[in-house]
Formats: C-alpha cells, structure tokens, sequence
C-alpha cells in the first residue's frame, strides 16, 4: 500500500488528527461485530476491510496503543443443553465485553475470530436433528435468549436434557428448540468456512 493509497481511508482535513480517525473507524467496526450476528463470510471480509485501514493508519504515522494479552477461546462441548446454553452466554457475554474495550484493530480480529469460533462450536452441539423441518427459519436472527432458556426448561419438565433427547422427542418437543436446532444446523451448512 503506498501513502497516496492509504490516505484513502484517512480523510484529512487541516484539524483532523490521524488517531481520532482511527478510532471513530474503530468505534464503527465494533458496534457493527457487536450487533451483527456471526456470519463467518461475512465478518471474514469486514475484517479484511478493517485491517486495511489499520495498515493505513501505520503507514501514516499512527501508534497503536499497546494491545492486551489474550488466549484462545477453549469451547468444551456440553451434551446437556441447559448446560451448554449458559456456558454458550458466558463466554458470548465475555467475549463481546472484551471486543467492546479492545482499542485497536489487532484485538478486534481476535475478538471477531473468537465469537465466529464460539458461535461455530456451539451450533455444532445443536445439529442433532435426523431430518430437519420443511418449514424456513432466517439463520441470522437469534431468538430472545430469555425464551430459549424457557423452553429448554419446559424441555427439561418433559423429560429431555440432552442434544440426543432432542432428536428423539422431537414430536414434544418445544418448537423454539427445534427451529433453534434447524437455523444453527443451516448455520454450519451455509454460512461457514471449512
């Protein structure tokens, strides 16, 4: 990238500074990985955008500001699906938390491979169905959490507590669960890179 090329994400005018830019860019991305969902393609190619404009802002003369240690996400797949919902919320919660205070673009992709690897883990726990319903769900909408963990709770008062009770009384149980089992399985299918 040459400096004419980078000067292309950075509009200048004489009382704008470089990092003030960069942050307000910065800002932008994040509202859009923290309110979008996961779409691995999707995400992959904002990313991409977002990392050339960090090049940009180094090539100008910008400083990032020392980015914090992180670790890789370490997803341990739960059979209990009560189990593996709050574990799923917790580390989703955690993650997000640390993309929302991650102040440059190095953090944000880890943040964002992050969520894309957690999202990709947990719909793989949720693909149990034999054959899935004939009716259509839209992938990228994520029913209200407070319901789903509603009707794994009236799941669990008929008898089912793991991804295999699913499958196997299917025909009781909740439909909530059964179309969240449906757009995590067209989810993996569809929208992930392999």
């Amino acid at each position: 990238m040459t400096k004419n090329e980078a000067l292309l994400f950075f509009h200048l005018n004489g009382e704008d500074e470089i990092i003030d830019l960069y942050e307000e860019y910065l800002f932008e991305y994040k509202t859009y990985f923290l309110t979008k969902y996961p779409i691995e393609k999707v995400f992959r190619a904002k990313a991409k955008k977002m990392n050339q404009m960090h090049d940009a802002f180094i090539l100008l003369g910008g400083e990032i500001i020392k980015s914090t240690s992180f670790s890789n996400l370490e997803y341990q797949q739960k059979e209990n699906i009560l189990e593996c919902f709050n574990y799923y919320q917790k580390l989703k919660i955690d993650l997000k938390s640390k993309l929302n205070k991650s102040n440059n673009a190095i953090e944000i992709n880890n943040y964002i491979h992050q969520l894309i690897q957690l999202e990709k883990e947990y719909a793989e726990n949720w693909s149990v169905l034999k054959k899935l319903p004939d009716y259509e769900v839209l992938i990228s909408k994520e029913p209200d959490p407070m319901l789903i963990l509603k009707a794994i709770k009236e799941f669990n008062t008929l008898g089912g507590n793991t991804f295999n009770d699913l499958n196997t009384m299917k025909n009781i149980s909740p439909d909530l669960l059964i179309n969240e089992a449906k757009r995590l399985s067209l989810y993996l299918k569809t929208y992930t890179i392999k």
